[in-house]
C-alpha cells in the first residue's frame, strides 16, 4: 500500500512540474490591434517613451519579445556595468553593449544605460 501511494505522488508531481513548466515557458499570445508603441506616439506626437528594463540574454523571448513589439525605450539591466565591460585591468568586453546597441537601432528604441564605466587609475 506504501509503495503505491509513494509511486502515485511520485507521478502527480511529476505530471504537476511538466504542466508548470509548459506554462512558464509558453510565449505570450500575440494581441491584436494597434500596437501599444504606436497609439503612444499618435497621442504625444511630441514624444513620449514608454519601455522598460531587460537583460542580453532574455530579451529574444518573453519579456523582450513583448518590449520589442510594443516599446519605444529599452534599459538593459546589467549588460552595461563595469563588471561586464570592464571586468579586470586590460580587459573590455563589449560584445553585449555593441549587440544592444544595434538591437535597439534595428527596433528603433532609445536606449537607455544606467550603468557607468568608471576608469580607475592603478599606476
Amino acid at each position: 500500500m506504501s509503495i503505491k501511494i509513494r509511486s502515485t505522488r511520485l507521478t502527480l508531481a511529476l505530471l504537476l512540474t511538466l504542466i508548470i513548466s509548459g506554462v512558464c515557458s509558453a510565449e505570450p499570445p500575440l494581441p491584436d490591434g494597434r500596437r501599444f508603441r504606436r497609439i503612444v506616439a499618435d497621442k504625444y506626437p511630441t514624444g513620449v517613451y514608454i519601455g522598460g528594463t531587460t537583460g542580453w540574454r532574455k530579451r529574444s523571448n518573453g519579456a523582450g519579445v513583448t518590449m520589442d513589439r510594443e516599446f519605444s525605450y529599452v534599459t538593459p539591466e546589467n549588460d552595461f556595468k563595469q563588471r561586464r565591460i570592464h571586468p579586470r585591468p586590460n580587459i573590455w568586453n563589449w560584445k553585449e553593449a555593441d549587440a544592444w546597441v544595434e538591437h535597439c537601432r534595428k527596433q528603433q528604441q532609445i536606449l537607455r544605460i544606467h550603468g557607468p564605466i568608471v576608469m580607475l587609475s592603478l599606476g
